[in-house]
């Protein structure tokens, strides 16, 4: 983990090295390690990950700094692996196959917590459970647009996934069963998670468990304070931080009470919920306007790729997009080519290779707003029209960027032939996008190998009438 992200990070690269490494990151300021084994299978994907003696190492190295060391991981043989090692605590529990009793009593001898992060790892299951946030009245006015559509938002499914809610419930409930501690986390923002409101949803779904109503205010309050050592905060006690949640209900009796919230208290300070309350009110109205605006009856034109380089009639422009940004390795490059569309001067060939290891993917991105990556306000259209050829009859994607949508992409196909054909898609056709605050619409592929195609005549169109 860490490398996806584009930006370097220090990394391990043999056992040997991992005591050095876990010293490091100790010099740096470190208050906890956590260690990633993660191989993709229980998911359908294929990930490099840390050798068993590197595990070993690291572990005994982050025990001998008196520092506590807790393991992301998929797979149950990930979780047998580092329990075997003496790992303090497991984030995230596995879902690919049920717990056996050889597991459960070796992390029970061990002293091992768990953070199942049911909320996620469900949803990574195919059962997003989040409509029970979504639809509480006590949630609903406090969620933005952006935490509605990530609520809703699903982990694509992969052939070979092997979770299921089932395996992860089963897990959870043998756990608890057997005295291991249960400690509540959500894993935000992953897709169908959101900060603070999922909590509300964990905490249902560990009672649904197993967990009694209190011990799941627990696993959130009092237990992790103990096993992460936070000794000033987790309980309410004189002298410690009042970090402090009032409900109108009883939460122990009733768990989905824990959103029938009347005040909040961070370090002994009233938090002013209603500038929350507020914002999503601004943001709805906002919506309304916009979506009373009359919308343009004429087309826009974003490139017609008619000058000697690629450029727009407005926005930042394009650029390469490709999985650089996350670690990876493919190419693109891309320039002006005699012969456009529809008997037109010229248009733009887009080349490059695709990698063989996922994340992998390649292309070209129109920035609508004034910098790449700023949003740009495009609803006064209500499509996307462009035309594109390719030497090979291939699939390639169209995906919306937005603000409310973050990284995760809304996306439509087109299937590319030798001659130049002309597609147009509609906002509609890309979920929860009004085009008000789109950062970025890219055109390429995510299938290894060498690919091409072109482009021309890219601009925005009025309603279909």
């Amino acid at each position: 983990h860490g490398t996806q992200f584009g930006f370097p990070v220090p990394t391990l690269g043999s056992a040997e090295d991992a005591a050095q490494f876990i010293a490091d990151r100790v010099e740096e300021g470190s208050d906890y390690i956590k260690l990633i084994h993660e191989d993709g299978s229980a998911y359908g994907a294929t990930r490099k990950t840390l050798s068993s003696e590197m595990v070993k190492n690291a572990i005994e190295s982050a025990k001998s700094h008196s520092k506590l060391i807790v393991a992301h991981v998929g797979a149950k043989h990930s979780a047998e692996l580092v329990v075997a090692h003496g790992i303090d605590g497991l984030a995230h529990l596995f879902a690919d196959e049920k717990i056996d009793s050889e597991l459960i009593a070796m992390t029970v001898s061990k002293r091992i917590f768990v953070t199942p992060t049911a909320v996620v790892v469900s949803n990574a299951s195919g059962s997003n459970m989040t409509n029970a946030i979504i639809t509480d009245e006590n949630v609903a006015k406090l969620l933005t647009r952006e935490n509605v559509v990530n609520l809703k938002t699903e982990f694509p499914s992969r052939p070979g996934a092997k979770n299921s809610w089932e395996a992860l419930k089963y897990n959870i409930e043998k756990l608890h069963e057997s005295g291991v501690p249960i400690l509540a986390g959500t894993d935000a923002p992953n897709p169908g998670t959101v900060h603070g409101a999922s909590m509300h949803l964990e905490l249902q779904l560990l009672v649904k468990c197993g967990l009694s109503p209190t011990e799941a205010l627990a696993s959130a309050t009092s237990v992790p304070a103990k096993f992460y050592g936070l000794s000033d905060r987790g309980k309410i006690e004189a002298g410690k931080r009042a970090d402090l949640w009032l409900v109108d209900g009883d939460p122990t009796t009733k768990i989905a009470d824990s959103t029938r919230i009347v005040g909040v208290w961070k370090n002994g300070k009233l938090i002013d919920r209603s500038k929350r309350i507020n914002l999503v009110v601004a943001e709805k109205q906002a919506a309304t306007e916009r979506s009373s605006k009359p919308k343009s009856k004429e087309s826009k034109m974003i490139s017609d790729f008619e000058g000697d380089d690629p450029s727009a009639e407005f926005g930042a422009g394009w650029s390469g997009s490709t999985d650089a940004m996350m670690g990876g390795s493919s190419t693109v490059t891309f320039k002006i080519q005699p012969g456009g569309a529809d008997d037109s001067k010229s248009g733009v060939a887009v080349t490059g290779k695709v990698r063989e290891e996922q994340p992998a993917f390649s292309g070209i991105m129109f920035s609508p707003g004034k910098t790449q990556m700023m949003a740009g306000d495009i609803s006064s259209h209500d499509a996307i029209s462009f035309w594109a050829k390719s030497e090979k009859e291939t699939t390639f994607q169209i995906m919306f960027f937005t603000q409310t949508r973050g990284f995760q992409p809304s996306v439509q196909t087109f299937q590319a032939t030798k001659q130049w054909q002309r597609f147009r898609f509609s906002f509609d056709e890309f979920s929860e996008t009004d085009g008000s605050d789109v950062t970025g619409i890219w055109f390429g592929t995510n299938a290894a190998g060498d690919f091409g195609f072109s482009l021309d005549e890219v601009q925005l169109e009025p309603e279909a009438k």
